[in-house]
């Protein structure tokens, strides 16, 4: 298994969906994880993603608490590297936040 660590993606500005990544990438599974010092927040979802409405949203991060585990989504394709990183998008509540997202391939 091979793991891709992307990062932190960021939204400079609230409101307007970034990408994962612009390349199609399959993947095994999508890791999805809040970051702890974020402020607002965050949605992962379809490129129809609209956080007012919630339509294409897959998972909303609530702000994380001060202390605990940060929230984490796992999105697993039931065999092989069926799922595409770049069919998914975020949004968040207070500019420059993000979420971290890993691939892992098999």
């Amino acid at each position: 298994m091979i793991t891709i660590p992307l990062g932190k993606i960021a939204v400079a500005t609230a409101g307007t969906i970034v990408q994962v990544t612009s390349a199609p990438t399959f993947c095994h599974a999508i890791i999805v994880s809040q970051i702890a010092a974020s402020t607002g927040v965050a949605h992962f979802g379809t490129s129809t993603l609209v956080a007012s409405t919630l339509v294409g949203v897959v998972k909303t991060f609530l702000k994380p608490s001060t202390t605990g585990l940060a929230d984490v989504l796992v999105l697993k394709s039931p065999g092989g590297n069926l799922l595409n990183a770049a069919d998914y998008w975020v949004d968040v509540a207070v500019n420059g936040e993000g979420l971290l997202v890993s691939l892992l391939q098999i």
